[in-house]
């Protein structure tokens, strides 16, 4: 959880809940205490007590950057990123920089923000059942090469995506496309995708390692 604009955290018996500074408080609110709490505490005050990893103020990483590290470190290989979008647009650019990092391990993160998650996606596929909606697959790499889009209203078969619309007439095709209903898979051979889904979709992915 982070300190960003809050969104309603779907938290089960048995997750490691980690807190980046400020997104103590957004726990705390929902009575949620955290199995570890970590931040240099620029924008809130320690806890008093609970396990705390205490980062200098002068880093070299982001608060989240951290407390991904930290669930790594524990061998964690799902992550759900709340309270880390909106507000400032340069940590949510941070962020999603993040779970683009992750794909690149083969570990499934997912950013939530107000009716939107974000995935990132690496030589791989996922898989999305009984979705509704408008959904967005970007590059953030210059290019992702083998963009497959399957079961939905305009599918794609092996297709190239480029980050900057001058430079490719085809780099935002996959903005704004549609679930056709059952089970549709997206899947790159080369390169990173972001995928913009609605929340919806949410409890409905499954990340494909092949």
């Amino acid at each position: 959880m982070g300190a960003g604009e809050y969104t309603p955290a779907d938290i089960k018996k048995g997750d490691f809940v980690i807190a980046a500074d400020g997104g103590r408080i957004h726990l705390e609110k929902t009575g949620v205490t955290p199995d570890l709490t970590v931040g240099d505490f620029d924008s809130s005050l320690p806890p008093e007590s609970g396990n705390v990893v205490m980062l200098p103020k002068a880093k070299d990483i982001t608060d989240t950057q951290a407390a991904i590290g930290e669930g790594l470190k524990r061998g964690y290989t799902e992550f759900h990123l709340y309270g880390c979008m909106g507000g400032r647009q340069d940590h949510t650019q941070a962020n999603i920089q993040c779970i683009a990092g992750l794909a690149e391990k083969k570990i499934f993160g997912v950013l939530y923000g107000g009716d939107t998650i974000i995935t990132a996606l690496s030589r791989g596929r996922i898989k999305i059942t009984d979705a509704k909606g408008t959904f967005s697959v970007l590059s953030l790499t210059n290019s992702s090469k083998g963009v497959y889009l399957n079961n939905v209203k305009y599918p794609l078969n092996n297709a190239a995506l480029a980050n900057s619309a001058s430079f490719s007439p085809y780099s935002l095709l996959a903005v704004s496309n549609e679930f056709s209903g059952g089970e549709s898979t997206i899947s790159v051979s080369e390169g990173i995708l972001l995928i913009y889904l609605p929340i919806s979709a949410a409890k409905n992915i499954t990340f494909i390692k092949d």
